[in-house]
């Protein structure tokens, strides 16, 4: 006899409540809500119904499932604790509101289009055997709960095998790409998901996936963690005195020693090809021209073309990692907070010879600016700058968008030329911070807005 029919149905209820991954105060929510109905086994019926929104998948077919994806979660490439997983659940060919005529149907419809929905309905209601393969995925748990909640999903190509995963910063697992490319040793046999099952979960997993982020937002911002001793205006004194009194080979000994240990102090050691005395220089020029809380300056030392810049760190994280959860009236204040900052650095007089360089005097750098090429100035105008960048471009001059720029007076003014969301670090929605000065200069007025605009 099947011993599922002879477990009472209020049992079986509570099992099916505890097998799901709840929070504690969700399992009570629904124990209770079993125990206090009037009907406890029509309440009991419902649990079990809405808990069948996965059905179990037949041993064949997740034989053939394990055969396929090698046993193995097919985006962590773990081997243990792994489940067949639904991309969409068959469940949903049950759903009367989703039916044609049904309440949900037109949202069904205005989400993934009449025809995309007409398929799904026509594949779950014959699909069966090796069609089954076509709507699952071998993940592990821990996988499974950031697929069926909408944190990570697939896009991109045609087929499976051109599939990423996406995923939110705070998802307790991070995956940003299948352990391996997903092939199948016989694609007749046992064939990969379809890539319009895979759409249509990436529609859906979008709203699911703000779900907790909306939970997050209500809870407000996590405490600051108390940091350790820092420098202060003396201790940085002493380090920029110390490192005055020693020789320039014992610089570069003590950054090499500094590499195999982490910085006390709150310090930071920047290093590489691309690290340019110029932002060294920048950021004397912040630390006394401004009150911005740029990093401070400690040492610079260039070996070769290797550049070595040690200063301290500025608190928060960047903005690019919390934006999400930002308030209107936290960006709003940002904004005016960084337009302080940006007038403070249009303050900053060039005490340069020429009108457009870098903070020594030197050539102009950029991300926007080809450097493998002759250098970038130094320009004595900004007319000369805008022949430079416009080459090739010479029979556009005269005609808008492009005469604007040369016909319009704008201010050469000290520029960041970075702004982008990874530069700027906030802490509790307030700005804290801005780093990475190395292509800071003197540039036309609206540079730092078109390459702001340029790195979104």
């Amino acid at each position: 006899m099947d011993s599922e029919a002879e477990t009472p149905l209020d049992e079986r209820a509570v099992n099916a409540i505890y097998s799901t991954h709840l929070s504690a105060l969700d399992h009570d929510m629904l124990i209770s809500f079993l125990i206090n109905s009037v009907s406890t086994d029509e309440a009991a019926q419902y649990v079990l119904d809405f808990s069948r929104d996965d059905p179990l998948v037949n041993p064949d077919t997740d034989t053939a499932l394990r055969e396929r994806d090698a046993n193995r979660c097919c985006v962590s490439g773990v081997r243990d604790d792994l489940k067949a997983t639904y991309i969409v659940s068959p469940s949903v060919k049950e759903d009367k509101d989703l039916r044609p005529g049904g309440s949900l149907r037109g949202l069904l419809e205005a989400a993934i289009t009449k025809e995309l929905a007409s398929q799904l309905f026509s594949y779950l209601e014959s699909s069966s055997g090796v069609d089954s393969l076509k709507n699952l995925w071998l993940m592990s748990l821990s996988v499974r709960e950031n697929f069926v909640n909408g944190h990570i999903y697939m896009e991109g190509g045609e087929s499976a095998t051109d599939r990423q995963f996406l995923n939110e910063e705070d998802v307790p697992e991070l995956h940003t790409n299948f352990h391996k490319q997903p092939t199948s040793p016989d694609n007749q046999r046992l064939p990969l998901p379809e890539p319009f099952l895979l759409r249509i979960h990436r529609v859906v997993s979008i709203p699911l996936h703000f779900i907790p982020i909306g939970e997050k937002v209500s809870r407000g911002w996590p405490l600051i963690k108390k940091k350790g001793f820092e420098l202060g205006l003396f201790g940085r004194f002493l380090f920029r005195g110390f490192f005055l009194l020693i020789p320039n080979f014992l610089h570069l000994a003590i950054y090499r020693l500094i590499l195999r240990a982490s910085l006390p102090f709150g310090l930071c050691l920047k290093f590489g090809r691309r690290v340019p005395e110029n932002e060294a220089n920048a950021l004397r020029v912040v630390e006394k021209s401004t009150n911005i809380n740029a990093p401070r300056l400690i040492n610079f030392t260039k070996e070769d073309k290797t550049g070595y810049l040690l200063m301290t760190k500025v608190p928060g994280v960047p903005l690019g990692s919390v934006i999400w959860r930002m308030t209107y009236e936290e960006r709003r204040q940002l904004a005016k907070d960084l337009g302080k900052c940006i007038s403070q650095l249009r303050s900053i007089p060039n005490k340069n010879k020429n009108a457009l360089c870098d903070t020594t005097g030197g050539p102009l750098t950029d991300h926007r600016l080809d450097e493998d090429l002759d250098p970038w100035g130094p320009y004595n105008s900004k007319t000369e700058f805008l022949d430079e960048v416009t080459a090739g471009l010479e029979d556009q001059r005269g005609q808008p968008p492009l005469s604007y720029l040369y016909e319009k007076d704008h201010d050469i003014c000290f520029t960041h030329s970075d702004l982008s969301l990874s530069n700027l670090f906030v802490e509790r929605g307030r700005l804290t911070g801005i780093i990475d000065w190395e292509h800071a200069g003197y540039k036309p007025e609206y540079w730092e807005y078109t390459r702001a605009v340029w790195t979104i």
